[in-house]
């Protein structure tokens, strides 16, 4: 299957390969990737974040730890941490991507796509008491992840 690339800024096409060959083995259901799109921030496109769309209609991020290979086996291991980082601050109220699954050997996780909206902008248009309430959620998940 060919992937639609929209930038030369993105990985190299084995790279690309892996994510069209490992998404459905990790997803429900097992769809297809469609396409793979870049993603746009603030500073302009992220090199290792992709959106890629699936034969079922919806998407998902992909996003790749450059030195995951670097902490992998030890406590910190960037996959892991962004695992646990994320159910924590889930369990405790804060709208973020939950991970759904990994490709280890590349360093990469598979996010719920929640859209274009951060987490900042979602803060932003919340009442001050629920602003406190958010971060003191994600200051705690913060502190059960160092435990």
């Amino acid at each position: 299957m060919s992937a639609a690339i929209s930038s030369s800024d993105q990985p190299d096409p084995t790279y690309l390969d892996r994510i069209i060959q490992d998404i459905p083995t990790l997803l429900p259901n097992h769809p297809n990737v469609v396409s793979i799109l870049p993603i746009t921030a603030p500073g302009g496109l992220h090199p290792n974040v992709q959106r890629i769309i699936l034969s079922s209609g919806e998407s998902v991020i992909s996003k790749c730890h450059l030195f995951s290979r670097m902490t992998a086996g030890k406590p910190h291991h960037h996959l892991a941490v962004e695992r646990a980082t994320s159910e924590r601050l889930i369990r405790n109220g804060c709208p973020v991507p939950a991970v759904l699954g990994a490709i280890e050997d590349l360093g990469v996780v598979i996010l719920e796509d929640v859209g274009d909206e951060t987490l900042d902008d979602y803060v932003q248009t919340r009442t001050p008491i629920s602003r406190a309430g958010l971060a003191t959620s994600a200051a705690d998940a913060f502190v059960h992840i160092q435990e």
